[in-house]
């Protein structure tokens, strides 16, 4: 771990939004949402997602979220990868972003706060006006499909 520079303070930042998002994959498709209420001021498509609520670990997020939003139990989520940036409302959001196995998808169901869940094929990902945030989930669901592929 870097350590600070003797005599400076390391910088804190209160302003932070910490996100966990869920690529559920099948062998072909990705399963996207529509909220009842977009957690954001987006609207569209989105990967199933949250905040991280105060010092939940972003793997027991994950899990919550298939659990909450699709009603599934994944055995395993793995990071894919971690995004970090400023978001539009000004703070500082790092994301972690999470694959894992469908299994049954007919087994997947959308929660109490999804008002409709789709599955949308890997090669053909809704346009990039339909997915919230200009599209920034369909890079996620991309590279989690990538990822899978290469721990094969």
């Amino acid at each position: 771990m870097a350590q600070p520079i003797p005599g400076t303070t390391p910088p804190t930042h209160s302003n932070v939004k910490l996100i966990a998002t869920l690529s559920l994959l099948t062998p072909e498709e990705v399963a996207y949402v529509a909220y009842l209420t977009a957690p954001d001021t987006e609207a569209g498509w989105f990967l199933p997602n949250d905040l991280l609520r105060s010092r939940e670990n972003p793997y027991a997020a994950a899990k919550r979220i298939a659990h909450t939003q699709l009603g599934v139990e994944p055995r395993e989520v793995q990071l894919v990868d971690v995004d970090s940036f400023t978001g539009n409302d000004g703070t500082w959001h790092i994301a972690f972003h999470f694959r894992a196995e469908a299994g049954d998808p007919k087994a997947v169901k959308g929660g109490a706060e999804i008002a409709r869940l789709e599955w949308m094929p890997l090669g053909a990902l809704p346009e990039k006006l339909k997915v919230a945030h200009g599209g920034w989930f369909n890079g996620i669901a991309t590279r989690a499909h990538r990822h899978r592929q290469a721990s094969k």
